[in-house]
């Protein structure tokens, strides 16, 4: 990992879109207030869970139990659900430079990859709390 990776954030943002992949992960679409300009989004993601005896267990599950909390039986499936309007959260992860967006496809939904501009995510998501005063 490179130095700027290794540190954590916290962020309130809006949730736009999800889905989840084929290796178990929540991909989450975030980004600025609705009618901020110009519109920015980019990729948090939720993680699949890690061995039962991984420290780091206890942390990841409480993020993934809270969304799929918040979402019960709305989970998203393996196309995008997007989210009309947005959906506030506060979000506390690393970041994570996914070098496999730089040569290969870009994350996200088509018809917002055009306002991802960088190929830096959260990931993984440590705590997620939706709509947070």
């Amino acid at each position: 990992r490179v130095a700027e990776e290794k540190r954590n954030v916290r962020l309130k943002v809006f949730l736009y879109a999800a889905s989840k992949e084929d290796d178990n992960d929540f991909h989450l679409i975030l980004g600025r207030a609705p009618g901020s300009t110009p519109a920015v989004y980019f990729t948090m993601e939720l993680s699949g869970l890690p061995a039962n005896n991984s420290a780091a267990l206890a942390k990841l599950k409480a993020a993934r139990d809270a969304y799929k909390n918040f979402f019960g039986a709305q989970l998203p499936g393996t196309n995008y659900d997007f989210y009309s309007p947005p959906i506030p959260v506060a979000i506390e992860g690393s970041l994570f430079f996914d070098i496999n967006h730089v040569t290969g496809g870009r994350p996200g939904p088509a018809s917002l990859r055009s306002k991802m501009p960088v190929v830096w995510e959260v990931h993984p998501i440590s705590k997620i709390v939706f709509e947070p005063e």
